[in-house]
């Protein structure tokens, strides 16, 4: 079977179109997310980076086939993040594409009670703080600007989950996975779920996100345990000039003293206060590292899936965080899977809290991984993601991968300087707009045909 794996330079975000061609006529495709972040840079042709719409457009004309008409048979939206499904908020072009199916992690489940629960309390958390900070930043808040944009990119970004969800944003109307089902936690989709949608054959193991609260939770990885940690930010902020709460000695904070209520005084729900105290451990005041925890647990239900394709495995992990791996390699028959992995979509474009050492190290060989993608870009923001993706990570996966491919926005230098006549500009080179890589497959050998004997 032909298999390739098309990275789409999408700048900050993720955009993975996996094709699968047995050979009988057909060729399948599952898309893996789609979008890119308000904050990557640059958000134009300054430096070669193609718009973000004609990233879009080539992937519906890359998947169209000869009678015209561009299909998909699934499409996997790993999670709600900006940077992962914001592509979809192109309405008019996706109105053209059949999809078969499109798979969802378990949070986006409509009839899941708790689900819904944790997906409302999410998204307040983020629009609060979208307005909150908008607000600080108005006011000239040190840190806000940049933390405007994260927030932005945690909200429901409802345009692109109704094309995805809503049943009229396709040329069809896809049949909608909630993944993992409710009590296959790993799940398996093999041939009985995927006939007529994935080759025969092909198995999809649902690795995450869990159901356990806890385990999405846990966000950072202990000490040891992740390549080159994100300095730690400077906590000392100057205050906001006429901004409540923010004054010199005073921890600055998104909300006015008057709507703080101290500890004692209020009361938690159950489990409330343990929650809270996990999702915001290790957090400061400061406007940029609150919404970085928010970012983060949206983050840790994310949808991981290993695919195998004729003894190959495919590992697509989304921007799973620290409590999904910790899981998945704690877990000695899930662990057993990730050894040898083919081709590694690298997690969380390569940021500190996605790729344990311990997978890379124990799990990876250049005999064995073929690939590590990494799909990243500059941010605009002053601090916390200059580093991405991390340059230990990209040395160890270069170590004990056969091959990194790392997005070259993600590498590419500054603007080039302009010449000093204003009539004449100089030349940008044009960044590839896709990588494509194909993916040595082992096909199952066929038993020898046994000898007549002679009469």
């Amino acid at each position: 079977m032909k298999v390739r794996v098309r990275m789409y330079n999408v700048g900050f975000g993720d955009c993975f179109l996996l094709t699968m061609d047995p050979g009988a006529g057909r060729v399948h495709r599952v898309l893996f997310d789609c979008g890119r972040h308000a904050g990557s840079k640059p958000t134009d042709t300054a430096a070669g980076e193609t718009p973000f719409r004609q990233i879009v457009e080539q992937l519906v004309r890359d998947v169209t086939d000869a009678d015209g008409v561009p299909r998909l048979d699934v499409i996997v939206a790993t999670h709600r993040h900006r940077d992962h499904v914001h592509g979809f908020a192109e309405t008019d072009l996706w109105k053209r594409v059949a999809v078969r199916e499109v798979w969802l992690p378990w949070i986006e489940d409509p009839h899941d009670d708790v689900g819904k629960r944790l997906a409302a309390r999410q998204e307040r958390a983020a629009v609060r703080a979208f307005h909150a900070l908008r607000a600080l930043a108005a006011a000239g808040g040190a840190g806000a600007d940049d933390a405007v944009e994260i927030a932005y990119n945690s909200t429901s970004n409802a345009r692109a989950m109704e094309t995805l969800t809503g049943g009229a944003g396709f040329a069809t109307v896809p049949r909608l996975r909630y993944l993992p089902r409710a009590g296959h936690e790993p799940d398996l989709l093999g041939d009985d779920d995927l006939a007529g949608v994935l080759p025969a054959g092909v198995r999809v193991h649902v690795l995450g996100p869990s159901r356990d609260p806890r385990v999405i939770a846990q966000l950072d990885p202990p000490t040891g345990r992740a390549y080159e940690p994100l300095q730690p930010r400077d906590r000392a902020l100057p205050a906001a000039e006429g901004v409540p709460g923010t004054e010199v000695g005073v921890p600055p904070l998104p909300f006015a003293a008057t709507w703080r209520v101290p500890a004692a005084e209020y009361r938690f729900a159950d489990g409330e206060a343990e929650a809270i105290a996990a999702m915001v451990a290790g957090a400061t005041t400061e406007p940029l590292e609150l919404v970085y925890r928010l970012d983060e647990a949206i983050n840790g239900t994310s949808l991981v899936l290993l695919v195998e394709v004729e003894g190959a495995k495919l590992l697509f992990p989304g921007d799973a965080q620290w409590g999904t791996w910790n899981v998945m390699l704690g877990t000695p028959a899930t662990r057993a899977l990730l050894d040898g992995t083919a081709v590694y979509k690298v997690g969380h474009h390569g940021s500190h809290n996605a790729t344990p050492v311990e997978f890379v190290e124990q799990l990876l060989s250049k005999q064995r991984t073929q690939l590590a993608l990494v799909s990243a870009a500059p941010t605009n923001y002053k601090g916390g993601w200059q580093n991405i993706p991390l340059p230990t990570l990209v040395r160890a996966l270069e170590r004990r991968t056969a091959k990194v491919v790392v997005t070259e926005s993600a590498t590419a230098a500054a603007p080039q300087p302009q010449p000093r006549s204003p009539s004449k500009k100089a030349a940008v080179t044009p960044l590839p707009t896709v990588y494509d890589n194909e993916v040595v497959t082992s096909p199952p050998r066929r038993a020898p045909r046994p000898r007549r004997r002679p009469a």
